[in-house]
């Protein structure tokens, strides 16, 4: 009997130095492409963010010339760490939820606004912001002052710089840059 067991001992040699190496390869190649995926999709996430926000500019800015003011607001708000847009009166946007308004960014990706053309970022925008902006019949731009009361009213836009919003993650940003004084806009992508 003790010899039966001494062949079955001997006998499983287990896996060789060359056969482990090869699962850790096979392992290492698979986290490498979680990694690289999951980079790819958060750095897609930014990009989309910012050409959501600037396709919300265009079109506010084109119902703002074409119906009023009022009817082409933009309201940009943060509510619970993701960014969300409406377009419509400026009473409208202020009370909107966010089920009422299009989501533009998840919380992975910050926001940040500067006042310049060469900024890559400025101050971080935290829960509770909105802005609201419209646009005259000529394309330029106003900043709404409404407070939830009364009528709201329209200021031009008098910086000689752009306005630039952020959308950043941990390796990659894209900037939208709104110019003012003609409502131009457009989107500026880099790597950290």
């Amino acid at each position: 009997m003790g010899n039966g067991i001494k062949k079955t001992v001997s006998g499983n040699k287990g896996f060789s130095l060359v056969e482990i190496m090869v699962v850790i390869a096979i392992m290492m190649i698979l986290v490498g492409m979680a990694v690289l995926s999951f980079n790819i999709v958060s750095n897609a996430n930014v990009s989309q963010a910012a050409n959501s926000l600037n396709a919300s500019f265009s079109t506010a800015r084109s119902t703002s010339m074409a119906k009023g003011l009022d009817a082409g607001t933009l309201t940009i708000k943060i509510i619970e760490g993701k960014v969300y847009t409406y377009i419509g009166s400026a009473a409208d946007g202020y009370a909107a939820t966010a089920r009422q308004m299009e989501k533009v960014s998840t919380n992975a990706i910050s926001m940040e606004l500067a006042a310049s053309d060469n900024a890559l970022g400025g101050a971080v925008l935290s829960e509770g912001y909105i802005k609201q902006y419209s646009f005259r019949p000529s394309g330029a731009m106003c900043i709404v002052n409404y407070a939830g009361g009364g009528e709201p009213t329209y200021t031009d836009y008098t910086s000689e710089s752009c306005i630039c919003y952020v959308f950043k993650n941990k390796k990659r940003g894209s900037r939208v840059f709104i110019y003012p004084e003609t409502g131009r806009h457009d989107v500026g992508i880099w790597n950290f």
